[in-house]
This record gives C-alpha cells, structure tokens and sequence, in this order.
C-alpha cells in the first residue's frame, strides 16, 4: 500500500426537529444538537481545537485504496415559536466512521500530508454548515407553516458542497499535489473567514 494521501470521503446528513414548542430556545436546540452528537461519537467543528490521527477511530475498509476517510455531518434543528423560527447548525466529524490506514501516522512525509487534507474536508463541512445559517437566516417565513423550505436549501447547499469537496480532491489529487492542497487550504481559510458571521451555532430567523 503506498503511504501517500490517496483520497478521503466526506458524508452529509441531517436531523430536523420542528416546532418544538414554546420552551424550545436556541440554546435547547444547540445542547441537544451537541448531545446527539456526543453520543454517536461526534466531535462539533472548532477554529482552534484540529483533527489529530487518534480521533480516526473507524476501521479502514479493505474496498478502499485509500489512506484515510473522514466522515463528517452537518446536523440541523429548528423549532417554531409563532412566526419565529429558532434554529441550530452543526459540523461535526464521526470519530467512529473516520479511519486511517497503519502507518500513515507515524510516516513524516504523508502522515501531516494526508491529515492537512483530511482537516480541510473537515473546513469544508463548516463552510457547508455556515452557508446553511446564513440561509436560513436570511429566508423569512420559514415559521410556522414552511419549514419543508429549510429542508430544501440544505438539500441545494448539500448538493453544492458535495460537488465542492468532488473538486476539492481532483485538484489536489487527494492531497498528493503540494501545491494545489496549499492553495485549497488557504482558499478554504478565506471561505472560512468571510462566512465569520455565521460562525455561531444558533440563532433566529425573520
């Protein structure tokens, strides 16, 4: 097996609450958006805390020429209160599902190699999630009867990100092209950036 970063994966899904009542705050949403996370093994994306090998904690799959996968969610939750909606957004990284291949690790060449484009699928994901907020918060009349329409702008975002983590790794073939994953990361970085607005997990909606 070469020990070059061969390709990684990333999954998207979600979980949608609605109209959870009056009681259902933004900060009931987020703690049960994170719980869930937690408990399936989860780790919610953050700035300042990046992925390490031991986190990949999945079994590699024999079907994959791959050196690594990271499996990562965008989780979603809303709840209505009259004709306010309240809502949490979530990316996270599947500690279960994620894997890495023997040896890859501990290789001074690939093992920061592979993990830098793994993080940066990760990056991507949040990207997804920040986008997501920034719909929905800028989409009125989601409450009380349209709330189908949250689903359809994650199903497009969805679509969007899918086709952008695709690009991702035929430009940089899957982290091997030094120079491409460079750019890509700092894009990303920028992306990151200029979506600080909606970096928050939860907010309310007009």
């Amino acid at each position: 097996m070469s020990t070059r970063p061969l390709a990684s994966l990333t999954s998207l899904l979600v979980l949608f609450a609605a109209a959870r009542g009056v009681a259902q705050t933004t900060s009931d949403l987020r703690r049960e958006a994170e719980g869930q996370a937690k408990a399936g093994g989860h780790i919610p994306w953050d700035s300042a805390v990046p992925l390490v090998w031991a986190q990949f904690r999945g079994t590699p799959q024999p079907a994959y020429f791959t050196a690594a996968q990271t499996s990562s969610d965008v989780t979603y939750l809303i709840g209505c209160l009259g004709k306010e909606t309240r809502f949490t957004v979530l990316a996270t990284f599947s500690t279960t599902e994620s894997w890495v291949r023997p040896g890859i690790p501990t290789d001074s060449i690939a093992g920061p190699q592979t993990l830098r484009h793994e993080q940066t699928h990760f990056d991507l994901t949040e990207i997804f999630a920040r986008e997501l907020r920034r719909a929905l918060t800028t989409t009125p009349g989601l409450c009380p009867g349209n709330l189908h329409a949250a689903r359809q702008l994650f199903d497009s975002l969805s679509l969007v990100s899918k086709a952008l983590n695709a690009q991702y790794d035929e430009d940089t073939a899957h982290g091997t092209k030094g120079d491409s994953q460079a750019i890509w990361s700092a894009r990303v970085g920028a992306r990151l950036d200029s979506l600080g607005a909606y970096s928050g997990l939860d907010t309310t909606a007009p």
